[in-house]
């Protein structure tokens, strides 16, 4: 009898491994189907650069800003920029939702502003801490986060495009990086910031659109 309920265990304890590592082989599958899910959308998200946008290796959608896309220190979307977001933004929507599963990988889509490290002309450090730099950094960020919310309006409300509900559902995160993203030569930093050769500071100036898919 003693025998027969070791053997009673052991079989219980394979079944239990044989469960363990099935749900392993499951999860490992997923992951698999994920990545090349995102290698395939953000394969066919490169084609988007021929619209003068930047895409990186990881899916983000770059969309640069200049003058003629917000005013100075504004967050009110200019017409050009309106009319990028118009031509390109169901583009995006049609390549990350154009397959049904693909689309319901994609847990979330993100947009984050950022700006360029100048404030009241002048180059800024975005590593400094001290109290003196506090308004220059807390400026850079709200005016970041304020564009990155008028893309997100305009997105919502101003344009049409497929798989628009979709899409909406899973836009639930608007962030601002302001300028700590920023790369200023230290030579540079205090000086008059003239946006030149040297250091074209206006690059620093970009919203992102991202997508996550864990599942």
């Amino acid at each position: 009898a003693e025998r027969s309920k070791t053997l009673e265990n052991l079989k219980s304890q394979n079944e239990k491994q044989e469960d363990l590592f099935s749900e392993l082989d499951d999860e490992l599958k997923d992951l698999k189907d994920a990545r090349e899910q995102k290698d395939r959308v953000v394969s066919q998200l490169k084609q988007l650069e021929q619209k003068g946008l930047g895409v990186t290796d990881d899916g983000k959608l770059i969309l640069k800003l200049d003058a003629k896309s917000f005013a100075y220190d504004s967050s009110r979307i200019e017409p050009p920029l309106a009319r990028l977001l118009t031509r390109v933004f169901p583009k995006y929507a049609s390549t990350i939702c154009v397959n049904q599963t693909d689309c319901e990988r994609i847990s979330e889509l993100l947009i984050s502003g950022h700006a360029s490290p100048t404030f009241q002309k002048r180059y800024v450090d975005p590593s400094d801490t001290s109290a003196g730099s506090r308004y220059a950094h807390d400026y850079n960020i709200r005016l970041s986060f304020d564009r990155a919310q008028a893309v997100f309006n305009f997105i919502k409300y101003e344009i049409t495009y497929p798989h628009k509900k979709q899409i909406l559902k899973k836009m639930t995160n608007v962030s601002a990086h302001g300028y700590l993203k920023a790369k200023v030569p230290k030579e540079l930093l205090g000086q008059t910031a003239d946006c030149s050769i040297q250091y074209d500071c206006d690059q620093e100036q970009y919203v992102v659109i991202s997508f996550n898919n864990p599942r």
